[in-house]
């Protein structure tokens, strides 16, 4: 019976360990938009590097935080306007 506490403080440390571990993970986009945005409605976009994520893509993001993913080459292609960037 004495050792019962032993592995579930194991348990215990191995489970928060896999919890941090995944919440340290960056978000990555896996498909591509078939849409485009609204350009009225971009709010801000930013580039998906392919390390450590899948893709390398553009990613708009509208007023009501919808995602749009792009390949940099539609991009370029559909000659998006990009609103300046805020700075903070």
């Amino acid at each position: 019976m004495a050792g019962h506490p032993i592995v579930l403080l194991l348990f215990i440390a191995t489970s928060v360990t896999l919890i941090t571990a995944q919440s340290a993970l960056p978000k990555c986009c896996r498909s591509i938009t078939k849409t485009r945005p609204p350009q009225s409605e971009l709010k801000r976009f930013y580039k998906q590097h392919s390390y450590p994520c899948p893709l390398e893509v553009v990613v708009f993001v509208t007023k009501k935080m919808q995602e749009y993913v792009q390949t940099q080459k539609s991009v370029d292609k559909k000659q998006h306007e990009i609103p300046e960037q805020k700075t903070k």
